[in-house]
């Protein structure tokens, strides 16, 4: 047999993980009962109940939602989401109908450096949890296990994180008030 006439055995694909597994092993989603908001029956007493998945939030469940913490992450968050999008025009080179590639607007650009403030205010390791465990969504115990630490250390350094970006934020609204006068 020559190398022309010779089968050549190449290895399959991989198929891409699924979505919903990726989630659950990184801890992003947990188990949960709610509500059937389909389910429109006035006489009945209590209304179906539905259990799935529901993608998990560790600021939620540490903080109350009229807190600092909580809607500093919500911040940074909504921060996170306009400078995402900024990038993706940037990587994809977008186009509008044959002009030039599209630059990111101003509202993407100060989210860009409002973003890039907040991760100044954190040392690496709580910049790394904040990044986990706010933006991600991921719970606290995933990133524990990640990073083999005890649960209740990275607790605890969620919460000095995040008490440092509302401290951030509201000394960024200080000076920002400083300079109206």
């Amino acid at each position: 047999m020559n190398a022309i006439s010779a089968r050549r055995h190449l290895a399959p694909e991989q198929p891409d993980p699924d979505p919903a597994r990726v989630l659950r092993d990184r801890g992003a989603v947990e188990r949960a009962e709610w509500d059937d908001p389909a389910d429109t029956n006035e006489r009945s007493a209590k209304p179906w109940q539905v259990s799935g998945w529901r993608r998990s939030d560790p600021v939620a469940a540490m903080f109350t939602r009229k807190s600092p913490e909580f809607e500093a992450a919500e911040r940074l968050r909504r921060d996170v989401a306009l400078a995402d999008g900024a990038r993706r025009h940037e990587q994809l080179g977008t186009r509008i109908s044959g002009t030039a590639p599209m630059t990111p607007t101003d509202v993407q650009i100060d989210a860009i450096a409002r973003v890039r403030a907040a991760c100044r205010c954190w040392t690496p390791s709580e910049l790394d949890i904040a990044s986990w465990c706010v933006v991600q969504q991921a719970t606290v115990s995933s990133y524990a296990v990640r990073i083999r630490m005890r649960k209740e250390t990275a607790l605890a350094r969620l919460r000095y994180a995040l008490r440092a970006l509302a401290s951030h934020y509201a000394n960024a609204l200080d000076a920002r008030e400083l300079e109206d006068y």
